[in-house]
């Protein structure tokens, strides 16, 4: 998911699968069939519209209401996605009244359900941590902060030996 309309993350996305990504906004009327998953398939979702149909892009508190009220299946597998999977927050703010409204939401209802992970810079106040953990239910890694974000890779690719242990560990125990 990227709340981004832009195409950076998409062609990056496109070129790392080898053009096999599908890339769907909340426009779509097939975002049922996300929730239920497909191990072929790679899926971006634009959760804010996309640069390709400048009227599905969401910028204003209006949008976000408009978004909310004419697109409830889009809400059901924004839900459904982050119940059934972990969610890696990277790059963006928590500010948006979207994305803070869901983890409001999935907070209240998904004890047990796993956690999400959003990485952080250590910029970021040990408070902020703190509101994002109780709140929110995210576990925060943190990297070193610098104008251009160097360290992000090294915590991504810290995240990716942590997620590689847990599915051995998993496989091991036949928890899945």
């Amino acid at each position: 998911m990227t709340t981004n309309f832009d195409k950076v993350y998409q062609s990056a996305a496109t070129k790392l699968s080898s053009s096999t990504v599908k890339v769907k906004t909340y426009r779509d009327k097939d975002l049922a069939l996300l929730a239920k998953g497909d191990a072929q398939s790679r899926v971006l979702l634009k959760v804010h519209g996309s640069i390709d149909d400048i009227g599905s892009m969401v910028f204003t508190r209006s949008d976000y209401i408009k978004l909310r009220n004419e697109n409830p299946l889009f809400q059901r597998v924004l839900s459904s996605l982050a119940v059934t999977n972990t969610l890696i927050f990277i790059g963006c703010g928590l500010r948006d009244p979207d994305l803070v409204l869901m983890l409001e939401d999935l907070a209240a209802i998904s004890i047990g359900f796993g956690e999400h992970v959003c990485l952080i810079d250590n910029k970021q106040s040990s408070e902020l941590q703190r509101v994002y953990r109780d709140c929110f239910g995210l576990q925060c890694v943190r990297y070193q902060y610098d104008k251009q974000h160097s360290e992000l890779p090294r915590a991504v690719a810290e995240l990716v030996d942590l997620t590689s242990k847990r599915r051995a560990e998993m496989a091991a125990a036949s928890l899945w």
